[in-house]
């Protein structure tokens, strides 16, 4: 599913409201145009390399969301504007060997990334899923925000990262923005999480 604009604009929006269970997995061709392209499956908004605009959102409801096999939900800036943001509403997300959330703004590309916001019960990121927000040229990277009534589980090189222009560490707590490209974060659990940075 891909919303983007090539030109002059600003890309449309996604919005998916599902009651049970939305799942992101496995490969299939390129939503672009006239390709024969295999790529993981995708939700994404983008600002393509030759686009000035604004990314769309992404917004998500549903009971769970899986995103599985090395699928993504993201928003990309390859031109020049700034990347949307993502918005999930959930009773529990999960994503998994290699699943991605992302928001991102690629090198050569000029703007900012945009924000992440996941409202769960639980979330839980395992065997090298992550939930990132990067950019590697001008611009700054968007904040994560995730807000967690039950769960929160990370292993298997799973992480929740950010990369921020300052660089900067403190502990991180539930529901609190998480802007730190690296440290060492404690839940209220006491359970410690790694955070990397994006490289």
């Amino acid at each position: 599913m891909l919303a983007d604009v090539e030109n002059i604009g600003k890309a449309g929006n996604i919005t998916i409201n599902v009651r049970d269970r939305m799942v992101v997995e496995g490969e299939g061709i390129s939503a672009f145009a006239n390709s024969t392209d295999i790529f993981p499956s995708q939700v994404t908004a983008t600002v393509g390399s030759t686009g000035v605009g604004e990314g769309g959102e992404i917004n998500i409801s549903t009971g769970t969301l899986l995103v599985n096999d090395r699928a993504f939900i993201t928003t990309s800036n390859f031109g020049i504007g700034k990347a949307g943001n993502i918005n999930i509403t959930a009773d529990s997300v999960c994503a998994t060997n290699e699943g991605t959330i992302s928001s991102r703004t690629v090198a050569e590309a000029i703007g900012d990334g945009g924000n992440i916001k996941i409202i769960a019960d639980s979330l839980s990121l395992t065997n090298g899923s992550d939930i990132v927000t990067s950019t590697f040229y001008t611009g700054k990277a968007g904040e994560i925000t995730i807000n967690l009534s039950d769960s929160l589980t990370i292993y298997s090189t799973g992480d929740v990262r950010n990369v921020s222009e300052d660089n900067q560490s403190s502990e991180w707590k539930k529901g609190e923005p998480i802007i730190e490209p690296q440290g060492v974060y404690k839940l209220a659990s006491g359970e410690l999480i790694l955070s990397r940075e994006c490289r």
